[in-house]
């Protein structure tokens, strides 16, 4: 294995390989005498988006293993004013000894380890996440004692979390079910190599079906599910209204917490900057494989501007019966 760049790249013995390294680099770190296996070893930690944990962890661990970890913002590189990925990627290989890239598109990642001729890793695309997945198994492996024969589940949408813990899970040995909504199911080529395990995956939209078989159950992707947590926390407190463990526990659903934060982006980037950087996103998005064939993707609330813009040229469609009704109150 050169490079890192999704939990594909690995087979089930070098899996097994990192999670042993790290044990016994953990268990020196904590014993204080870690070895300096990146003595005279320069990496170039880079970062199209942000980061806190990933950052700190690469940054500290290079560090500690005797080496320069370089942190760089790309959006200050020759790359943010537009030079071409394949002249970084050279200059990189000539002073670096390896790199990490937390960016957008996987085959950005792909071509900066095909151009620079050192090892990169991935430090999270829109694809896979699998530094991440290799901790997560880590920590799964410390608390159970081993991988094989565990149950493993995923729910959310098919995200790069999804994309790296099924594969990630199976190479383990695990039985990996995955839950995802309708239409937010993980990367076909994924589907395509958990297939090859057979009932040691399974694939749901049905949560219920999963929570019967008591599975480990990853937490914090995207740090949704804590940060829903505390604000739900804070939101019940503050108002004394209904937090979520009561929903569907009464009649009417009223009076439910609600916390909402603003946020000026002109305080961050002037309004060309913010206009540009959202079309990107939103075109890439919009370039996606539709999940039926002849249909179209849509962004988070595409439909409902969709629905103002006709209703306001057009008028508010009604049910001629509520309609009645509602002039009768």
């Amino acid at each position: 294995m050169k490079n890192l760049l999704k939990m594909s790249d690995l087979s089930p013995a070098e899996l097994t390989h990192i999670l042993d390294v790290a044990d016994q680099l953990k268990a020196d770190c904590k014993a204080g005498r870690t070895a300096p296996l990146l003595a005279g070893k320069s990496v170039a930690l880079l970062f199209s988006k942000a980061s806190t944990r990933t950052r700190t962890s690469f940054e500290v661990g290079v560090y500690q293993m005797g080496g320069l970890g370089n942190y760089m913002n790309t959006a200050e590189l020759q790359a943010g004013r537009g030079e071409p990925l394949r002249d970084t990627a050279r200059v990189l290989g000539r002073y670096y000894d390896c790199a990490v890239w937390r960016t957008y598109r996987q085959r950005d990642l792909e071509e900066l380890a095909e151009l620079s001729g050192i090892p990169v890793i991935n430090g999270l695309t829109d694809y896979a996440h699998p530094c991440q997945v290799l901790a997560d198994l880590m920590t799964i492996r410390e608390r159970r004692g081993t991988l094989a024969g565990l149950k493993l589940c995923f729910v959310g949408d098919g995200s790069n979390m999804a994309n790296s813990l099924i594969v990630g899970g199976l190479l383990a040995g695990m039985q990996v079910s995955c839950v995802c909504p309708p239409g937010y199911r993980p990367a076909a080529d994924v589907l395509m190599f958990a297939h090859k395990y057979g009932n040691a995956f399974h694939l749901t939209t049905d949560p219920a079906e999963i929570e019967k078989t008591w599975r480990v159950l990853p937490m914090g992707y995207w740090k949704g599910s804590g940060l829903s947590i505390a604000l739900d926390l804070i939101a019940t407190v503050l108002t004394n209204g209904n937090s979520v463990h009561t929903i569907g526990t009464f009649g009417d659903e009223i009076g439910l917490t609600q916390i909402m934060i603003a946020i000026d982006p002109a305080k961050f980037n002037t309004v060309e900057e913010t206009d540009a950087i959202v079309d990107a996103i939103l075109a890439d998005v919009k370039s996606s494989e539709p999940v039926t064939e002849g249909g179209e993707v849509y962004y988070p609330g595409e439909l409902e501007l969709k629905n103002i813009k006709e209703n306001k040229e057009l008028g508010v469609p009604v049910i001629e019966e509520v309609w009645e009704s509602v002039l009768k109150m």
